[in-house]
């Protein structure tokens, strides 16, 4: 228990995300590093096949490129900080692998 604890309070990498998983999971421990919401969108995204490099490609509902967010890891989350992006509709868009995936985020 004192080995998970230190893992999920001292890394911010898959294995930290382990431990806090299982803390959560087994013994009702609740983390919440969450970001503000109004100053950030997450995606998470998880790589298809043995991929483990991507791009979240985000753009305006025009299709003008806003920012390219680099994937380096099989599973994870993504952070796009939003201060000072306009209100409007935007998507992200997940390639790996020859595949395509798609969501759209309303700013307000």
């Amino acid at each position: 228990m004192a080995t998970l604890l230190n893992i999920a309070n001292n890394s911010t990498a898959t294995a930290g995300t382990q431990a806090r998983g299982i803390l959560e999971h087994a013994y009702d421990y609740n983390y919440c590093n969450c970001p503000e919401l109004s100053d950030t969108a997450a995606s998470n995204y998880t790589l298809p096949g043995k991929d483990s490099k991507g791009v979240i490609r985000i753009t305006d509902i025009s299709g003008k490129l806003i920012q390219i967010i680099n994937v380096n890891d099989k599973q994870g989350q993504k952070i796009w900080d939003i201060r000072h992006i306009k209100s409007g509709a935007y998507i992200f868009t997940l390639n790996a692998g020859g595949l395509s995936k798609s969501a759209k985020l309303f700013i307000k």
